[in-house]
């Protein structure tokens, strides 16, 4: 017993020691570099929050309409830095704690690996590769709750596959689901593999008994068991998403790949345990899959779990001597990682939020502090900009998400005092079904694709039809 207390002392200082590292180096990064590489633009809504929460704002992210627009468990996780009066550094701890969590993961992976029966070299190397494989890297100082999500998933499939207690069991699970909560597809078909001692179905019911305060929480401040955010983009791009499935079904073809992969690693693995796990975890990632396009928005950061169940199903294969297994094992890492690594590595990845960063830290509208600004993608303006800045797209907004409903989006801005409406034209174009009556965009500036606009309020003459 003591010997385990000095070894569960010796990782909590590791990890305090990575977390301290992380941040000093994070220090000296300039956010204009990191918003091109890594953080993306919904991860500043985390933290804005949880910092006006902290101040006597409440759960707001322009501190006046209230949201529940969050995955519970990382927000959680964003308050602990929240307190810190200078939100600039604050964030860089929340990045700091993504990377220390990125490295937990491999260490529960490596652990995972031996439970396997994999040798340790092996694992090690195995844990190694996917700690610095340059795509996981960049998840983990995505600002989101990636890094998070995939420690609860590999913390869940230990205890699985240690056979250790049903209450753990229960416990990761809940915390899987509290992370991200559309991983409920991914739990349902771990828990179905592993047919827990108790029964799945009393399993999968007390789950739902611990996952009741949250429900209530999102039931009394947005109106629904889910998150204001699962249903506001839906809302607008839901019915093209459809129609781009039923028209070019191969547009989602990178969605596809993740899925063939898995199968077929799966199918390569001679362990019959671990291609079982292969199997519903391909499941999973196929049910995933169609239950994004059916809700709407497809985007590749929610798959982040990809390459750690490419890591964690082609390592047994690489236990067999045949050539052609271990060929076809290394072609698919490659396919499915490498490509994206190069992206990682060539800092192109999310270059489209420079400008937009770049606008909101310089701008400077009038002498005075009394102005709002309106933007659709407001995390990065609304966390760097000295003006206050409105969520339009009722991701972190509750109040407009029932206005875009309604579509009385202008009407809206109007109530709110919104002097200009920021975003790319793309976006603009996006939501005109949504104005409530034909607006006319004045474009004041634009600086690359990001338009700054007023616009006119009802009842002021048209001219000319909305942009």
């Amino acid at each position: 017993m003591r010997s385990e207390s000095i070894i569960t002392k010796k990782i909590v200082l590791t990890l305090l020691i990575i977390w301290t590292a992380a941040f000093v180096v994070l220090l000296s990064v300039k956010y204009e570099y990191l918003v091109t590489v890594s953080v993306k633009d919904d991860a500043f809504y985390y933290y804005q929050i949880a910092h006006n929460l902290w101040h006597g704002h409440g759960l707001t992210f322009d501190g006046q309409n209230q949201t529940n627009g969050f995955q519970p468990l990382w927000f959680a996780c964003n308050l602990l830095f929240g307190w810190w009066p200078a939100k600039y550094i604050g964030f860089k701890m929340v990045l700091a704690l993504g990377f220390m969590l990125h490295v937990l993961t491999a260490y529960i992976l490596y652990l995972l690996f031996c439970s396997f029966n994999i040798n340790k070299i092996t694992a090690i190397i195995s844990s190694v590769v996917y700690l610095a494989c340059p795509v996981t890297v960049m998840n983990a100082l995505n600002g989101m709750e990636s890094s998070l999500s995939l420690l609860c998933l590999v913390l869940l499939l230990y205890v699985i596959v240690n056979k250790l207690s049903d209450r753990l069991v229960i416990l990761f699970s809940v915390l899987t689901i509290l992370a991200r909560l559309d991983y409920a597809i991914l739990i349902g078909l771990i828990l179905w593999w592993h047919k827990p001692n108790i029964g799945f179905g009393r399993i999968i019911g007390m789950i739902l008994l611990f996952l009741i305060p949250y429900f209530v929480f999102n039931v009394f401040t947005g109106g629904s068991l889910m998150p204001i955010s699962a249903h506001a983009v839906p809302l607008v791009i839901g019915g093209a998403m459809h129609s781009l499935f039923l028209t070019n079904p191969m547009f989602f073809q990178n969605y596809y790949i993740i899925a063939i992969v898995l199968v077929s690693l799966a199918l390569l693995n001679t362990n019959y345990t671990i291609r079982r796990l292969g199997m519903y975890l391909s499941i999973g990632c196929t049910m995933f899959i169609i239950a994004h396009i059916i809700r709407g928005p497809v985007r590749l950061h929610y798959f982040v779990f990809a390459p750690l169940f490419i890591i964690l199903l082609a390592v047994p294969v690489l236990k067999s001597k045949r050539i052609l297994t271990i060929v076809l094992t290394n072609l698919l890492f490659v396919i499915t990682i490498g490509r994206d690594s190069y992206a990682v590595l060539s800092h192109k990845q999310l270059r489209h939020q420079l400008p937009i960063y770049q606008l909101m830290t310089n701008i400077n509208i009038r002498d005075t502090d009394n102005v709002t600004i309106g933007c659709w993608n407001a995390g990065i303006p609304g966390f760097f900009c000295r003006y206050r800045v409105v969520n339009l797209d009722g991701c972190v907004n509750n109040t407009v998400y029932y206005m875009l409903k309604e579509r009385r989006l202008i009407e809206y801005c109007v109530n709110e005092k919104i002097d200009l409406v920021i975003d790319k034209h793309m976006v603009f174009l996006l939501y005109k079904n949504f104005y409530g009556y034909r607006v006319k965009f004045h474009v004041e500036r634009s600086f690359g694709d990001i338009l700054v606009c007023t616009y006119n309020k009802p009842g002021e003459e048209i001219q000319q039809e909305s942009r």
